[in-house]
């Protein structure tokens, strides 16, 4: 997994070769759980916990995300509809 983050625009994720795992979080539910950074810092779009190793004294509205994420596998020359936000 990498960072966990948003894009302001619709997009089109293709996958050329290889696999990629994603967790998809829809933002009315799980945007709060990820502590985003503030508007206009720098990383205004990405999420301040590490979904791989979450700290939940640091961050503990990361535990509603346990439910809240669905998992994506994409594969070698499929692709994936991501609207804004997501």
């Amino acid at each position: 997994l990498g960072c966990a983050h948003f894009d302001q625009y619709d997009n089109v994720f293709l996958q050329v070769r290889g696999t990629k795992r994603m967790l998809i979080f829809d933002p009315r539910s799980g945007a709060r759980s990820l502590y985003p950074f503030p508007v206009h810092h720098p990383y205004d779009q990405r999420a301040r916990v590490d979904l791989e190793a979450p700290d939940e004294n640091a961050f503990p509205r990361v535990r509603a995300l346990r439910q809240a994420g669905v998992e994506a596998v994409l594969s070698g020359g499929e692709a994936l509809f991501l609207p804004s936000h997501w």
